[in-house]
């Protein structure tokens, strides 16, 4: 009776003590998976090489047609993060800062470029503001501009509000794109 009792009270023993060291591996490897899956900085970086290699694609992908030898180029204006769902950088004709130029706006998920805001339709992001994990973008309505029949300098004045935002698999547009009548 003696020897059962004792084997008995080492196999509690031995039990609980498999059941902690399987918690202990079992918070290691979460950790360890966690650290991986996220990078270490997740600071914003304008400069980081994804953002230089998407411009680099967007040069390659979407050559300013009729404007040779005229090329995109980054301005530095960008929230590019490793670690957000959305994130942006801007390019514009290179040696153009005219508000008649167009943009094309670069999407990022979680450090990846994942593309371009409007490939089809002349668009100006005028003004893009961080908005949790996504993008509150203010385009020039240049249609609503034209038909106004104001001065260039009011142009500011016509913009359209438009939303994007990371769905899980893709981004999704909340607004109405303007422009639907100025095709690159």
């Amino acid at each position: 009776m003696k020897n059962a009792s004792t084997l008995r009270v080492l196999l509690v023993i031995l039990a609980v003590s498999v059941i902690i060291l399987a918690a202990a591996v079992g918070v290691y490897v979460g950790v360890t998976l966690q650290h991986k899956a996220h990078p270490k900085n997740c600071a914003v970086d304008p400069q980081a090489s994804e953002v230089l290699a998407a411009v680099d694609d967007v040069n390659a992908r979407y050559p300013l047609e009729g404007y040779s030898p005229i090329s995109w180029e980054y301005r530095g204006e960008s929230n590019y993060s490793p670690c957000s769902e959305l994130s942006y950088a801007i390019v514009g004709p290179a040696g153009h800062a005219s508000p008649d130029y167009f943009t094309y706006l670069i999407f990022f998920h979680k450090g990846k470029y994942i593309g371009v805001d409007d490939t089809e339709h002349q668009q100006q992001a005028y003004e893009v503001t961080p908005d949790g994990e996504a993008l509150a973008v203010q385009y020039i309505d240049y249609e609503e501009f034209h038909r106004s029949g104001e001065a260039a300098a009011y142009i500011s004045r016509f913009t359209t509000p438009v939303r994007f935002y990371w769905d899980g698999d893709k981004v999704e547009r909340q607004g109405r794109m303007p422009n639907q009548s100025l095709s690159r």
